[in-house]
């Protein structure tokens, strides 16, 4: 599973793991504390992209851009699934949104552009 959203999404995905289930949280990390010990024995992943760059350090920069290029051929390859509700124009947006932070929305609704 990879969060998108922040910590508080994180921590409640993090809930939905199956034993030995995974996350990535590119926007914040789950609270840990949520998990009992020795339980479902989650694997937890920070997505730092940003930081890559910030330390100035060239052997993480070529990490992140192998991860990157094996991350377009899955896409290409059609082997990730996005987790797709619907797609919505853009009239359709705000009441998108409204029902987005209502928590009730199994999987991504997407704005496409007309």
């Amino acid at each position: 599973m990879v969060d998108t959203i922040g910590p508080d999404s994180a921590t409640v995905n993090l809930g939905l793991l199956a034993h030995g289930g995974r996350i990535a949280a590119i926007a914040g990390r789950p609270d840990l504390t949520t998990v009992p010990p020795f339980g479902m024995a989650p694997s937890v992943h920070e997505i730092a992209l940003g930081a890559a760059y910030t330390v100035g350090d060239e052997h993480s920069r070529a990490q992140l851009a192998t991860m990157l290029t094996e991350l377009l051929s899955l896409t290409a390859e059609g082997r990730l699934d996005p987790m797709l509700s619907r797609t919505v124009s853009l009239n359709e947006v705000p009441s998108a949104l409204v029902e987005l932070s209502g928590r009730g929305v199994r999987g991504k609704i997407v704005y496409v552009r007309d």
